[in-house]
């Protein structure tokens, strides 16, 4: 897929003034920003009801994303606070610690990848505290032989801890972006309107 450099442009223009007051807050204010905290706020900012992080945002749903500096987000944060001033914090293992008290305190957990490496081991990791998830669902391309985190086997975290040895984990050999829609299709957005109504 090929992206304008214009939207990079657009996308720079929109977020760096507000890079620039989560920085001033974290001066005045000692504010320490994570990754969920960042992703809430912009999801304030952005105003606009077509966006998941809007609705996020709007009722209190934390968005964890350990590579958040991964991309076009990562560049910004670059250009605005190495080259221009320092000292912006990006404290990730408050989100950590946040994602570990989620799990702990779960009745119970479940977990669905889409690809592999440090959102799966970020969603898994915690489960270890609280005897392992309850439910577990894989989707990726990898493969077991290549030795990437992704082509790893359920049963590869069973070993671990990160999924209960009870659970009947499934993993799908697919595409992420042609699974994904209809995953949700068919469970969550299914019974949707049964789901507003109670």
């Amino acid at each position: 897929m090929m992206v304008p450099m214009h939207n990079y442009h657009c996308f720079d223009d929109w977020l760096a003034p507000k890079f620039k007051e989560m920085h001033k807050e974290q001066k005045e204010k000692g504010t320490i920003w994570s990754p969920s905290k960042i992703i809430n706020r912009l999801g304030k900012e952005i105003n606009n009801e077509d966006s998941i992080f809007y609705w996020c945002w709007k009722n209190d749903i934390p968005v964890f994303s350990p590579a958040l500096t991964d991309g076009e987000i990562g560049d910004i944060l670059v250009d605005h606070f190495v080259h221009e001033e320092e000292g912006f914090i990006l404290d990730i293992a408050q989100d950590y610690k946040k994602l570990n008290d989620i799990a702990i305190s779960s009745v119970k957990t479940g977990v669905i990848t889409f690809g592999g490496g440090v959102i799966k081991h970020h969603c898994l990791n915690p489960q270890i505290r609280r005897g392992g998830a309850d439910y577990a669902v894989y989707v990726n391309t990898g493969i077991e032989w290549d030795g990437s985190d992704a082509g790893a086997a359920p049963d590869e975290a069973v070993s671990w801890g990160k999924i209960n040895a009870k659970t009947k984990p499934v993993k799908i050999w697919a595409e992420a972006s042609l699974v994904a829609p209809i995953l949700i299709a068919e469970t969550f957005g299914k019974n949707f309107d049964i789901a507003r109504r109670v």
